[in-house]
């Protein structure tokens, strides 16, 4: 099954506001690559988070999900075919479980196919570096899912635990758009770093919600759904907040080492990394600034006034539909 290219950058701006603009920005093919695999990444995060349907029909998934990333590495198209009709059958099969998720989801899963056959139609080498860079992110979500199947009490995470977790679903795509843009070997480790910390923003402001859904991520903490479904005490989670901040301030310092080197030879795409990282910057900044949504069981982030300010000041140029809705 084919997609369009306009279709595919109207999914993208239905489950993305900041990575949308970004990849906006960009010129052709790394445009169309970071499009498909940031739709890819959706899909995988989709069956991970996806609690209304069953651990057992979230593994299979990403276990198919990961045969396709392997065989994107192969060159062998009866293979390939094979796996993704598997694949096929497997969604058709367990679609209607997936009937609570929202509505965008259910749409990208129905539309996977064609972003996976966009992905196969890619040059040999791009598909390899699609294959390389994402199997762990597939794998990593397994093991997640797995946890959440196992139903014992957990032990609190360490931060090297977190650390990992942090790789597996956004570490990978530092891999990924290393690959694409053809990085040197030296700033690897550096993009790995850039998609943590986009990653570790995320975990620190959604903690409330995590918690309320039954895992948590902070270090220190131990979530009991069934035996013990209160909050730790505040002085905890301040403790494991920080312990989120300091680690945090290590993957921004790589992730701006990363882009740097982009900032005068590849404008489109500094701006691509720069202003997701600033986002993610700002909003840990608000966060730590005024710590009453720990206590009050809420979140945070910035508005679309502040959103369009950073823009602006970043030299971006500012959608209209962003402006509409500010």
């Amino acid at each position: 099954m084919q997609i369009t290219r306009p279709r595919l950058f109207e999914l993208l701006s239905e489950t993305s506001r900041s990575f949308s603009i970004g990849i906006q920005l960009l010129h052709e093919p790394l445009k169309t690559q970071l499009c498909l695999g940031y739709l890819l990444c959706r899909i995988l995060d989709t069956y991970e988070d996806s609690f209304s349907v069953s651990p057992d029909l979230r593994i299979k998934a990403l276990d198919l999900c990961a045969e396709l990333l392997v065989e994107l590495g192969n060159e062998d198209p009866a293979s390939w075919q094979q796996k993704i009709n598997n694949w096929k059958i497997q969604r058709d099969q367990s679609y209607s479980a997936y009937s609570e998720i929202k509505k965008w989801e259910q749409t990208l899963l129905l539309e996977a196919e064609g972003i996976f056959t966009e992905i196969y139609s890619l040059p040999f080498s791009v598909r390899k570096v699609f294959s390389e860079s994402l199997q762990d992110m597939a794998i990593g979500m397994k093991k997640e899912v797995q946890s959440q199947q196992a139903g014992a009490q957990p032990q609190p995470r360490t931060l090297q635990e977190l650390d990992s977790y942090c790789y597996s679903v956004a570490g990978t795509v530092g891999l990924l758009i290393h690959g694409l843009t053809n990085g040197a070997s030296e700033l690897k480790k550096t993009a790995v770093e850039f998609g943590k910390a986009l990653q570790l923003v995320n975990i620190a402001k959604d903690f409330h919600n995590d918690w309320s859904e039954g895992r948590c991520f902070w270090p220190g903490l131990a979530y009991t759904p069934k035996q013990n479904p209160q909050l730790p005490e505040f002085t905890t989670l301040e403790n494991g907040f920080a312990e989120i901040k300091e680690l945090f301030a290590t993957y921004v310092k790589s992730a701006d080492l990363y882009i740097k080197e982009f900032a005068l030879k590849q404008k489109d795409f500094y701006f691509f990394c720069v202003f997701p990282l600033e986002m993610a910057k700002k909003t840990f900044d608000k966060g730590c600034s005024d710590l009453s949504w720990l206590k009050n069981q809420g979140t945070f982030k910035l508005s679309r006034f502040e959103t369009i300010a950073l823009m602006a000041n970043l030299g971006i140029s500012i959608p209209k539909n962003l402006i509409a809705n500010s």
